[in-house]
């Protein structure tokens, strides 16, 4: 016997939706995380371009990761290496492993 947990939309409010899972409820923006973004922005850099991928990277909003995110960070230096993120909005951190991925090449 499986359990499964359904997660329901019970009622949009002015902040985004209210999520509820089980007993718990949360709030959600509607915007979807920056590591989905980042993550169809390698995809679009890789079928179209970094320049499809760096415009619509600029159109879509999404709620940040933390800092130190071990999947986030890489891929947005990444991203930032081939021009498809600012170099500006890396946090400090990942701007010295973008310069070391930099003095690399």
């Amino acid at each position: 016997m499986s359990t499964r947990r359904i997660l329901t939309i019970s009622k949009p409010c002015a902040t985004g939706f209210l999520l509820s899972q089980g007993s718990k409820s949360r709030r959600h923006s509607g915007e979807p995380p920056e590591l989905c973004a980042l993550v169809l922005a390698d995809r679009l850099a890789k079928a179209a371009g970094p320049e499809v991928a760096r415009t619509w990277l600029a159109r879509v909003a999404y709620t940040p990761t933390a800092p130190r995110d071990p999947l986030g960070g890489p891929l947005a230096v990444d991203l930032a290496t081939r021009g498809v993120l600012p170099v500006e909005s890396l946090p400090a951190e990942l701007r010295a492993s973008f310069q070391r991925a930099r003095a690399a090449e």
